[in-house]
């Protein structure tokens, strides 16, 4: 039987003291390049049919839509 990663079910974004992002703001951007300078397009569903404006708000250090915990999905490699 091979294998499996357990991983949680949302990523956590740290804020520089390594707490939880609370109330952050997160940029995703073309990779290896600023994101707030070339921010490429993200969505909040892997069907890719709903866009995420950006900066993303977190709540806890989750990315945050409409203040509930939500995964975000892109098309291609990305920076943040």
């Amino acid at each position: 039987m091979p294998a499996l990663s357990v991983l949680p079910p949302f990523p956590v974004f740290a804020d520089t003291d390594g707490q939880p992002l609370e109330n952050g703001y997160v940029w995703i951007g073309t990779a290896n390049a600023d994101p707030q300078a070339s921010p490429i397009t993200v969505y909040w569903d892997v069907a890719l049919t709903i866009p995420a404006a950006q900066p993303i708000r977190t709540t806890g250090g989750y990315p945050s839509r409409a203040g509930t915990p939500a995964r975000l999905y892109a098309t291609a490699n990305y920076s943040i």
